[in-house]
């Protein structure tokens, strides 16, 4: 039986891998919600799918999933039970769905499909050279290029902003949880704040309002797979519905 990919949320990642199976003629869809394309935090909710699925297609759900579909071929590291998720940053091309899906097609990868990989996959690990095959300076200026290029704003707009979210980051109060170090922007905005943690290497909690549910939700980055263990454990006594990839460098929780 031949397969169809139904693919999730669009991020550099994704899009990466619709150009991979575009450029190898093999069909995909995108799961949609009320006849949208899913966004990242709706992405395993999905009602159906762009176009209807032909019977003999197998579907592979690339961080995904669509009611009533049986999801029995999956591409995906977000969630416990994911091919990728408890792989640390030596394994990750293996963990990453970009890696995931070159496997499942039999390609090899090249050095942009690796530097993609790691920077979704585990991106302070990556700046700190623990990525095989990944140069730190490379990664820079691709996720420098790929930022700017997908909010179609001028390279140095975006780098300057960088720079200053770094700045920022570095004057910010610490918390310690547990003996682990953690940068605290609780209710403080920063620039760019997910790119400046990774490249600095400084772990920070800061807080959002999730798009799709507007729940208040406290959000750690860029902290080691302990640190993660010991923040999940700490923020349990006092926020909701805890979540985190340890060795992927992050964690999560909502206001009760």
């Amino acid at each position: 039986m031949s397969h169809v990919f139904i693919l999730g949320a669009s991020d550099a990642e994704m899009d990466a891998i619709e150009g991979l199976l575009k450029a190898n003629g093999y069909p995909f869809e995108h799961a949609t919600l009320e006849r949208r394309r899913v966004r990242a935090g709706n992405a395993y909710r999905a009602d159906a799918t762009r176009i209807g699925l032909a019977s003999d297609f197998e579907p592979v759900f690339v961080e995904c999933a669509v009611s009533g579909i049986e999801r029995t071929k999956v591409i995906d590291h977000h969630r416990p039970g994911d091919p990728g998720y408890d792989r640390g940053p030596a394994d990750y091309w293996t963990g990453s769905s970009i890696g995931q899906a070159h496997a499942f097609l039999g390609i090899d990868p090249t050095d942009e499909a690796r530097i993609v990989a790691a920077a979704d996959h585990c991106p302070t690990a990556a700046y700190r050279g623990l990525c095989p095959g990944v140069d730190p300076e490379a990664l820079r200026v691709w996720r420098l290029h790929s930022r700017a290029s997908r909010r179609g704003i001028p390279v140095h707009v975006v780098a300057a902003a960088i720079e200053d979210g770094i700045a920022q980051l570095r004057r910010l109060d610490r918390v310690c949880v547990e003996g682990h170090e953690i940068a605290n922007a609780v209710g403080v905005t920063i620039p760019e704040l997910p790119e400046a943690s990774a490249i600095a290497g400084i772990p920070v909690m800061h807080t959002l309002k999730e798009f799709e549910t507007q729940r208040q939700k406290v959000s750690l980055l860029g902290a080691s797979p302990e640190a993660i263990r010991a923040w999940m454990t700490w923020a349990s006594t006092f926020l909701v519905d805890v979540y985190g990839a340890p060795e992927r460098g992050y964690a999560g929780a909502y206001a009760p």
